[in-house]
């Protein structure tokens, strides 16, 4: 397959300079003098708030904390600032974070990195992000920086679409990987050692740097098909993985296998594990639903469906897959609780005693399977920022965010990344815990 060589900084700032044909009707004046009409300068401390304002607005929550330790970075521990920021009638539209240090004998580095880009959206569709590139690039190559990189989550496509249009290409390189056990691990040095492994992926889909850790691996996510769960899923898939989702839904919005499976009845689990091609050793409950009502209001069928699918789905789906995983002589499995299992809700009986329940059958299971190599842990989410979540009444998102000691709200990316890291080798000798992933909603 033939690639596109990565272009350099000099011929990724000539796609901006060069003269439009202003005969062409589909050439874009405005795009190719953006840097000329839109006032650009160096990013300082003043703009911190601008700055936050204009995240707030994009993602809908405050992520104060983040953007003050990378002006920290930018501004204090970069070796160059190169930082800028847009105005437009003198107010800060957009801005571009990115680093480069120096290199030997006082030269700057040969690479620079963009941490983050953010365009007010009032200001949307005016080349402001056009702009911002435009002059870092310029600044770039004034300093002899040879190339400019970035990472961009998976499923950001209008990000990807526009560095695209800005000449960025995605890395070519391969991330190789070899799990290692410790001597002391078995009566024979190194007899567990895996062979080499490779596992491509366009730079930028890593997660927390567990990339190629779960290549080869089978997994099932249960209600993988949206949502947290679809997050998990991609994950996954994105480290290698071979993703089978188990969902009551036709429409899957994930990159896993989707397989048509009520959790809560056990023959219907039963039946799915069975047809697999081979056994899963990954596994992750995820699958819920709420029925949300005042206890003394509650019906019995209200009761009884959250518990069906929350808490006997997970059990249904242990029961089924373990003995798989002692047939390879390793497993791991992840199971979904919630935070509220741990301290109760109002309107919530059936759903908490579920997520507690789930707790307790992560401890007794991680007993029970721990003796044949399986690990078995749960990652209790606080508040998360899906798409349904942010529909919710601003005084609902505003108590949950009160409630965080970070003064922010996880995202299902978080709780992604808590899961892979279970699910990995690094996660080898922890068993039967509970990890929170709430931003200190708990504490």
């Amino acid at each position: 397959m033939t690639t596109r060589p990565h272009p350099t900084t000099k011929q990724l700032l000539d796609q901006f300079n060069t003269e439009p044909d202003y005969s062409d009707a589909s050439q874009d004046d405005a795009e190719a003098l953006s840097r000329d009409r839109i006032p650009v300068r160096s990013l300082t401390a003043a703009d911190f708030d601008a700055v936050v304002r204009i995240d707030r607005r994009s993602t809908g929550h405050d992520r104060s904390a983040y953007y003050r330790r990378k002006f920290d970075e930018a501004l204090g521990e970069s070796g160059v600032r190169v930082s800028v920021v847009a105005e437009q009638d003198g107010m800060v539209a957009g801005f571009l974070m990115a680093r480069v240090d120096f290199g030997e004998f006082g030269r700057a580095a040969t690479a620079a990195v963009i941490d983050t880009i953010g365009v007010d959206a009032a200001a949307s569709g005016k080349h402001v992000g056009r702009a911002l590139v435009s002059q870092l690039l310029a600044n770039l190559t004034s300093l002899h920086v040879e190339s400019v990189r970035t990472e961009v989550e998976w499923n950001r496509f209008d990000l990807l679409r526009f560095l695209d249009r800005c000449g960025f290409r995605p890395g070519q390189q391969l991330s190789l990987s070899r799990p290692l056990v410790c001597a002391f691990a078995t009566n024979r040095p190194g007899a567990r050692v895996s062979g080499l492994r490779a596992h491509a992926h366009p730079e930028g889909k890593r997660l927390m740097g567990f990339t190629g850790q779960l290549a080869g691996k089978v997994a099932i996510v249960t209600g993988g098909a949206r949502g947290i769960g679809r997050t998990i899923t991609d994950a996954l898939v994105a480290r290698g993985a071979q993703v089978h989702v188990f969902d009551m839904t036709d429409s899957n919005e994930s990159a896993g296998v989707l397989h048509r499976v009520n959790v809560a009845d056990a023959q219907s689990v039963a039946d799915a594990v069975a047809q697999l091609p081979e056994p899963a050793t990954l596994l992750v409950n995820n699958a819920g639903i709420t029925r949300d009502r005042s206890l003394l209001k509650m019906s019995d069928d209200e009761w009884r469906s959250v518990l069906d699918v929350n808490l006997s789905g997970a059990f249904h789906m242990v029961r089924a897959c373990a003995p798989g995983m002692i047939a390879a002589g390793s497993g791991r499995i992840v199971n979904i609780t919630s935070i509220n299992g741990l301290r109760g809700k109002f309107g919530q009986a059936n759903y908490t005693a579920a997520k507690a329940g789930m707790i307790g059958l992560t401890k007794t299971a991680a007993r029970e399977l721990g003796p044949k190599g399986i690990t078995v842990n749960a990652v209790a989410p606080g508040m998360v920022m899906t798409e349904m979540a942010r529909a919710l009444p601003a005084e609902v998102l505003e108590r949950a965010l009160q409630e965080s000691v970070m003064r922010e709200l996880a995202t299902p990316e978080d709780i992604a990344a808590a899961v892979v890291f279970l699910l990995s080798d690094m996660a080898r000798m922890i068993t039967g815990e509970v990890i929170r992933v709430d931003a200190g909603q708990y504490v």
